[in-house]
């Protein structure tokens, strides 16, 4: 969809934290904020993505987006963000929202009524022991941090 449909130059669009951009695609759906605008238009990107991930879609559902307002599809000087790039997260900022991930995720429990402890279940996998998404503010710029356990 970015080439063929969109004629895109770039390699594929931005993702930050499992979302679009949101420098990039503006208000489309899968952008990580919702805008002030009501028009958030669901693309023949974001489903082809969820297609990749394995699931099935329908691409009759995308609303009418082409992608055209986009500021990363052909960059140019021109289209290039007024805003610098973020710088990457520091050494201590990580070490810290790994240390409060890890905290968070030694307390998290299975809520039990997620599961009917008689029925085995293979269709249902508990998450929120394994890995956290930690969001960390340092020097204005907010970060995501993905946690594991190790």
């Amino acid at each position: 969809v970015w080439v063929n449909d969109w004629g895109c130059s770039s390699n594929a669009p931005p993702v930050d934290g499992g979302h679009w951009d949101e420098d990039c695609l503006q208000d489309e759906l899968m952008t990580g904020f919702v805008n002030n605008s009501n028009d958030m238009p669901m693309s023949n990107l974001t489903i082809a993505s969820l297609e990749d991930n394995g699931y099935t879609v329908d691409y009759s559902t995308a609303d009418d987006y082409d992608g055209s307002d986009t500021t990363c599809c052909n960059p140019s000087i021109n289209s290039l963000p007024s805003t610098p790039i973020k710088p990457p997260l520091s050494d201590l900022g990580m070490d810290t929202a790994v240390t409060y991930g890890r905290e968070v995720l030694s307390e998290n429990q299975r809520p039990p009524s997620i599961f009917d402890e008689d029925e085995d279940n293979d269709t249902i996998v508990y998450v929120g022991d394994i890995f956290v998404i930690v969001l960390f503010e340092e020097d204005g710029n907010i970060y995501d941090v993905f946690v594991t356990k190790e």
